[in-house]
């Protein structure tokens, strides 16, 4: 495995993978200002959860999704104050 480098691309794929959850929290986290700007973070839920292909995604908490439903949530509630 040394020989290999099997570690070193271990290592690479967990940056990877960490930098991936990081960019999805920091997506989810993004409070939309407007409806344009929640049409874009849906599209970027689509892109990093899945949705338009067939696979798997169980792996990944849908935390995109839950920011784009509690952006379009308090839209709607401000907009009827």
């Amino acid at each position: 495995m040394d020989g290999s480098n099997f570690f070193a691309t271990q290592d690479a794929h967990e940056v990877a993978c960490r930098a991936h959850r990081d960019a999805r929290k920091a997506i989810a986290e993004y409070r939309a200002r407007d409806m344009n700007e929640l049409a874009h973070k849906a599209c970027l839920v689509c892109v990093f959860e899945g949705g338009f292909d067939d696979k798997p995604r169980g792996y990944l908490k849908p935390i995109m999704a839950m920011g784009v439903a509690l952006d379009l949530a308090r839209m709607s509630t401000s907009a009827s104050s």
